[in-house]
């Protein structure tokens, strides 16, 4: 593989509550990854909301800030790189914005910030050829989504336009206090139009979409960051933990405490866990149906494994 991409600078950052990252502008691409917490960050004049396990790709030039942080022990990742060909940056423009982790990503930058500075040459080209590899493939997917009005769980492209952009808008809005005037009122339909035909192209309701996109992310969640219930549920869009609790079991047919509790400390090293995780949730599902019999499935793994 030719070299695509040189590191300048890898590390961890942590922000304590109250403090945030001041407005900055770089001629190289600048790449920021939630290890935990909650922060927004504004990019020229939009503002993104990041969760843990999320990140976001800042092109040269581009002015941005990480507004300040609401919660104690926010943690990131920062990565500095230039890019070396037009291919890649090219890419890297279509691609949006924030991006959601599948795992691959954090293993190979938690790769790249330990070994970016290392004395060994052999090893610094290690970190630009791993970085090359993960920004061609995360670029590629998010591209190719966005091109289809993606969706991150499912694969859309045999949905009518309309269902297709009500999965685009939950999925993009469902950490927010949820109405489906207000969705009605942005995407400018009719609210009984837009339920009727998402029920009619999907199976499902609108609302039901919105809660499988939750209880997905918490899954996530608990999986990758050990969060504790409270904290998850209001990171993914639940305003209460009784709501949430039911919603979760009602999904996956086990409670949120129960799930938690199964994942063992050192769940990144728990193989049999991991595998069931990349096997239920690391590719889209076919139909929303089959991805609503996913999530039942992977509550069976984990209640038979308690």
């Amino acid at each position: 593989m030719d070299y695509r991409v040189v590191v300048l600078r890898a590390g961890k950052i942590e922000l304590p509550h109250g403090w945030k990252i001041t407005e900055c502008e770089y001629v190289y691409y600048h790449l920021l990854y939630l290890l935990s917490g909650s922060i927004s960050i504004l990019i020229g004049d939009r503002t993104a909301e990041l969760l843990d396990g999320h990140y976001v790709i800042i092109p040269p030039n581009m002015r941005h800030e990480v507004l300040e942080a609401t919660v104690s022990g926010t943690e990131l990742w920062e990565v500095k790189f230039d890019v070396l060909d037009t291919y890649l940056s090219d890419r890297l423009l279509l691609s949006g914005l924030p991006f959601r982790d599948n795992h691959y990503v954090h293993t190979a930058l938690k790769h790249v910030v330990e070994y970016w500075s290392s004395a060994e040459p052999r090893q610094r080209m290690d970190v630009d050829y791993l970085l090359s590899a993960m920004l061609l493939s995360v670029s590629s997917d998010n591209s190719d989504r966005r091109v289809s009005n993606y969706s991150s769980f499912v694969d859309t492209s045999i949905l009518d336009e309309i269902p297709k952009k009500i999965i685009a808008y939950i999925e993009e809005n469902h950490i927010e206090k949820f109405s489906l005037s207000v969705m009605a009122r942005d995407m400018g339909y009719n609210r009984n139009y837009l339920c009727s035909v998402f029920k009619q192209g999907t199976g499902i309701t609108i609302v039901d979409y919105l809660n499988y996109v939750r209880v997905r992310r918490a899954a996530e969640c608990f999986f990758y960051n050990g969060s504790d219930v409270l904290n998850v549920c209001k990171k993914v869009g639940f305003k209460s933990t009784g709501h949430f609790s039911r919603t979760f079991k009602k999904l996956t047919g086990i409670s949120p405490g129960l799930y938690r509790k199964t994942l063992s400390s050192d769940r990144h090293e728990n193989r049999a866990s991991h595998n069931a995780f990349d096997t239920y949730f690391l590719s889209r599902a076919p139909t929303i149906g089959q991805a609503m019999n996913t999530m039942q499935c992977f509550g069976d793994y984990f209640d038979n494994a308690k």
